[in-house]
């Protein structure tokens, strides 16, 4: 779970409390501090429901609500990644977030300890200029290639 922070203007009093409500799926309370109200992320385990079957993102409301009325007063739209529904380096790299490939794994993570310190990982499309020995490098037409390459024999 992470904290979020949100800035907000000309909100009715807030004495009695904020419940901060991810659509209808998770709603916590929320802490008013220094003029912000602080909001708790859904926890690994909430988040999952809240992506399934959606692709790589999905955008829900987060709500502000009075605990006071309980009427919401104030939304924005919160975007929740999935990089595991990538199966490719190249569509996991080039996503709208930045997603990290275990090259040996060949799995798509958000967190790149996922990824051993040995097998290495990419976290952006890395473009591999011809070299002068005998390693061939192969890309795609159209994509930007995943440093993909292979020896040759010689």
């Amino acid at each position: 779970m992470l904290s979020l922070s949100l800035q907000t203007q000309n909100v009715p009093s807030l004495s009695a409390g904020v419940n901060c409500s991810f659509e209808d799926y998770v709603e916590t309370e929320g802490r008013i501090y220094g003029g912000r109200i602080f909001c708790l992320s859904p926890s690994t385990k909430e988040v999952a429901p809240i992506t399934r079957d959606q692709g790589d993102q999905r955008v829900i409301k987060l709500y502000l609500k009075s605990k006071e009325t309980g009427k919401k007063f104030a939304s924005v739209d919160f975007v929740f990644y999935n990089c595991s529904v990538h199966q490719s380096c190249l569509s996991c790299v080039n996503g709208n977030f930045p997603c990290h490939w275990c090259k040996y794994r060949h799995m798509c993570t958000q967190d790149a300890s996922d990824c051993s310190f040995q097998e290495g990982r990419v976290n952006s499309s890395e473009f591999v200029a011809p070299a002068e020995s005998n390693t061939a490098h192969l890309r795609r037409l159209g994509e930007s290639p995943c440093a993909i390459s292979s020896r040759l024999p010689e």
